[in-house]
């Protein structure tokens, strides 16, 4: 497991710790993180088999790693959350889920850790950012953007959270603000472990 700062920015107010598992290089080449573009499913073109092998293969990484980010930060305790994806999860079948919910699960199993993830709920569409030139329904991200379209529970308050994405992209920022919606919600404290983390033009 690799760390990282994720930096302040127009985003976020304050630098954060960051954790990640892997490089990632972009959607169309094939390599050790490219699971996670599977677990996606966008196209529903994925089968049952090559999805529970990338289920398996998330899992695995979360049972090893999430223990080391919660001992990195010297917490006692933590709250597992996941990034929502780009629309409300109604607008997408079951099969395109599987990534927050084998974070759940994972979470729900872990000593020290709970399920976090009913705490951040994505209520109004937004664009696809890692397909911005071909989905255009929503907004692209701007400051304040979770706050607009995601409801995040009161729950959040005072607590330790992990929140968990699948890939980190400098200059994306939906990362940046949603943890920055987490701090405003009053979270105690906050860090971000994605599975894998974007090299080449975004490192």
């Amino acid at each position: 497991m690799y760390e990282h700062i994720v930096e302040k920015n127009d985003y976020l107010s304050q630098n954060i710790r960051g954790f990640y598992h892997c490089d990632y290089t972009n959607m169309r080449e094939r390599g050790y993180s490219y699971f996670l573009n599977e677990l996606k499913n966008d196209n529903r073109d994925i089968s049952s088999i090559w999805l529970d092998n990338a289920k398996s293969k998330l899992a695995n990484i979360l049972r090893q790693e999430l223990p080391q980010v919660l001992k990195k930060m010297s917490w006692p305790q933590a709250d597992v959350c996941v990034v929502p994806r780009a629309k409300p999860a109604d607008y997408y079948h079951a099969d395109q889920l599987f990534f927050s919910e084998t974070v759940c699960r994972v979470a729900t199993e872990l000593r020290s850790l709970s399920n976090g993830c009913y705490f951040i709920k994505r209520h109004t569409k937004t664009k696809t950012t890692h397909r911005h030139f071909t989905d255009t329904i929503g907004s692209m991200p701007y400051p304040g953007i979770s706050q607009d379209t995601c409801h995040i529970s009161n729950n959040v308050h005072g607590r330790n959270i992990i929140l968990v994405d699948d890939i980190y992209t400098k200059s994306i920022n939906i990362d940046e603000d949603l943890i920055q919606a987490l701090l405003d919600q009053g979270v105690h404290a906050v860090c971000l472990y994605t599975v894998a983390k974007t090299v080449k033009k975004y490192s």
